[in-house]
């Protein structure tokens, strides 16, 4: 979808996700979690046609690739964990209550 090239060694599964019957352009956090607990859990469709051998799975999607991990207690999934990473998508200014108290102070002056 977007023309990025991902090499098979970057990732354990690729997956796309649909969204209003379209294709969506990255993979949602509650779409990660299932599949993650699908890979994990045994019996699954998921854990019959994939290897994983170690504790994050690397999720890749048309906008890049989500990394999970599980972690187990006595054997059984007690919590999935989703690696976020950040992008700047907005730059500026916050004004609160104390900046218009300040700007009214001077404009009485």
């Amino acid at each position: 979808m977007t023309g990025t090239y991902r090499k098979a060694a970057d990732m354990d599964l690729a997956i796309r996700m649909m969204s209003m019957q379209k294709p969506h352009q990255a993979l949602a956090i509650t779409g990660a979690i299932c599949t993650t607990a699908a890979a994990f859990l045994p019996d699954t469709v998921l854990s019959e046609l994939i290897d994983i051998k170690r504790e994050v799975l690397r999720l890749a999607h048309p906008g890049g690739i989500i990394e999970t991990k599980a972690e187990f207690v006595a054997g059984h999934i007690s919590a999935i964990k989703v690696v976020r990473t950040a992008r700047m998508i907005l730059e500026g200014y916050v004004y609160t209550k104390s900046h218009y108290a300040l700007a009214s102070q001077s404009q009485l002056a």
